[in-house]
């Protein structure tokens, strides 16, 4: 849907006026002002995974098994345009959007683990590229003024290169992690970790994703043990991504990030462990200038994650 910096819009309808001599006419509707919008998006990956592991001696094992990634993205979106002079009796319509994503891959893992003594463990992993073919499926297009002008909207979700039947490559990407442990007494244990992510390796069909480079995340993390009963940890998470500001996703932006993250774990009974763990992530913003409308866009979010588990074991 064509628009300028001022935010006129403008729609075609089929012309209804008599004498018109084109096979196909068209008369234009200017609408002066977006009155309100919205935009709700959600997206899912659950992996499942099935794994063996074997240890060699007290100091050497290995793991290896599949993992299953199904992925969902969903996002649906509306914008009022109104027509502020008149010229088309003062009337208001409501343009909307909405598709879904879908798709599913299967992959691998393998890690090393190596124990030299009773303070350290030394580990090593590396996880296969996921090939997942996304197949898009448009849920809702149109325009209430007229449902011709569902082309328009058709359109604009075309420019977002969802195009309803098409099938794209959106690859997990690869990663090699590793990781030391070290109990600097009985009670008090830290831990430093890497993973690097080979996201230039990965098949992705979206043309944002065309100069996308390796991503890394590092994170140091402490665990104090109060009793055998009570334990508390903490840490920090540095994430690195390699995509350019233009190319970022507006309702999801892949932006870098610093995580600062809290856990409690207690053992009530034998066999069994309740854990809470609260983190509050902390993204860079990024601002870009639109080269169409001179405007100035700044993608940028921020999130918390509260999470609890209880684990019984027998």
């Amino acid at each position: 849907m064509p628009a300028t910096s001022t935010a006129w819009w403008t729609i075609y309808e089929p012309c209804t006026r008599p004498g018109a001599t084109l096979p196909a006419p068209f008369m234009p509707l200017v609408f002066e002002q977006i009155t309100s919008h919205e935009l709700n998006a959600e997206s899912t990956a659950p992996e499942y995974r099935f794994g063996i592991g074997h240890a060699f001696n007290k100091q050497f094992s290995v793991s290896a098994g599949l993992r299953y990634v199904d992925f969902e993205r969903l996002a649906n979106g509306g914008a009022t345009l109104t027509d502020l002079d008149g010229d088309l009796g003062g009337i208001s319509t409501t343009a909307r959007i909405g598709f879904k994503e879908q798709g599913d891959g299967f992959g691998g893992f393998i890690g090393f683990t190596y124990t030299p003594d009773d303070s350290i463990v030394v580990g090593l992993r590396y996880e296969t590229e996921v090939s997942i073919e996304v197949e898009q499926k448009v849920t809702e297009s149109g325009i209430d003024i007229n449902p011709a002008l569902s082309v328009v909207t058709d359109g604009i979700l075309a420019a977002s290169n969802v195009v309803d039947g098409t099938k794209l490559d959106s690859d997990l990407p690869a990663l090699l992690g590793t990781g030391i442990g070290y109990h600097l007494t009985k009670k008090f244990r830290m831990d430093v970790n890497y993973i690097l992510y080979f996201d230039s390796e990965s098949e992705l069909g979206l043309t944002r994703y065309s100069s996308i480079g390796d991503s890394s995340e590092i994170g140091l993390s402490a665990e104090y043990r109060f009793s055998d009963t009570f334990k508390l940890s903490g840490g920090y998470l540095r994430t690195r991504k390699d995509l350019s500001t233009p190319n970022l996703l507006a309702e999801r932006p892949e932006l870098n990030a610093n995580s600062l993250s809290l856990g409690f774990l207690w053992t009530p009974m034998k066999d069994m462990d309740l854990s809470l763990g609260f983190a509050k992530i902390n993204y860079d913003s990024e601002d870009y200038i639109d080269p169409n409308t001179g405007a100035r866009v700044e993608f940028g979010k921020d999130s918390i994650v509260f999470a609890a588990g209880l684990s019984y074991t027998h």
